[in-house]
């Protein structure tokens, strides 16, 4: 049985749709759900504020998929040190529990880890690229070293992930969003900080590939080539058919960042690379805010 934290997320719930298609015993954690939606395979568990994880769940998991962090996406979560703290503590008792039931564990940390200024490819040993900016990065910094002291323990440094659920607040969703209408994309700043994006679906088969080959040690997940802002707006203008592109004059406080990781170890350890292109995703994620955010004809 593979247990996935955070599985209500736009990776954790691409993760379970992925086991259940190869048909796997995989079950999901998720902080709430409605009662009648909870069932073995979806269980309910704060983990932030649960006591013992093993005498929540039946059963011993041959594998944990560990998603779960309060991420800083919203203001729910501003990046504080409170909000950090609620990932220290989950990772405190899905630690506790895997050191328990002995199993491999698959951590998902970030390449926000690495230095964001540097223009050198980042590559898993790059000690000295590491920055930590603000409290979340501490947190999972510290989560990635809690976890690697396990004797079976695979940490994924993952990039930023593209699908259906990903925070409307994000850039990608703000640019699809302005084009589905024939908006102004407006860029910030010189429009050359880059972002590395994966599909979802991609990140799902990684994580599964890591569970399955169970290597100990830190792997980048990430595309081979990251974009600018600048290219992302052209991209999503180009695939949804409407829209403009144009610089906002507005400041990107984040102007000149880069997002450039060595693939060469997943693809060497997981037999992982990228399958669906940024086009795809992008097309994917115009068709799920055309659907979940209808728009009025005027509008169209």
């Amino acid at each position: 049985m593979i247990l996935v934290t955070g599985a209500g997320g736009v990776i954790g719930s691409a993760v379970l749709a992925r086991g259940r298609e190869l048909g796997l015993d995989i079950r999901g954690l998720v902080r709430q759900c409605d009662p009648e939606a909870q069932s073995k395979s979806i269980i309910a568990c704060d983990l932030a504020h649960c006591a013992s994880l093993p005498d929540a769940i039946e059963g011993c998991p041959d594998a944990v998929i560990h998603l779960a962090a309060a991420v800083p996406h919203s203001t729910r979560y501003p990046d504080t040190e409170g909000t950090a703290t609620l990932t220290r503590r989950i990772d405190a008792c899905v630690h506790e529990a895997a050191a328990r039931w002995g199993c491999h564990v698959v951590y998902a940390s970030t390449c926000g880890l690495y230095d964001r200024r540097s223009t050198v490819q980042k590559v898993e040993s790059s000690d000295d690229l590491i920055r930590i900016e603000s409290p979340y990065f501490a947190a999972k910094l510290e989560g990635e070293r809690r976890f690697a002291s396990l004797p079976s323990c695979t940490v994924l440094r993952l990039p930023a992930p593209i699908g259906a659920g990903i925070p409307d607040s994000l850039v990608v969703c703000r640019f699809v969003a302005q084009a589905l209408v024939g908006g102004t994309l407006g860029v910030w700043g010189s429009g050359r900080r880059e972002q590395n994006f994966v599909d979802s679906s991609d990140l799902a088969d990684a994580t599964l590939a890591a569970v399955r080959v169970r290597w100990h040690g830190t792997i980048n997940v990430a595309a081979q080539q990251p974009v600018t802002m600048h290219e992302l707006a052209d991209r999503v203008v180009n695939v949804v058919g409407r829209g403009k592109v144009e610089l906002s004059g507005k400041a990107d406080p984040r102007d000149l960042e880069t997002a450039r990781y060595s693939t060469e170890r997943a693809t060497r350890v997981l037999n992982w690379t990228p399958r669906v292109t940024l086009a795809q995703s992008i097309r994917s994620l115009a068709e799920h805010i055309s659907v979940t955010h209808p728009l009025d004809a005027s509008q169209r």
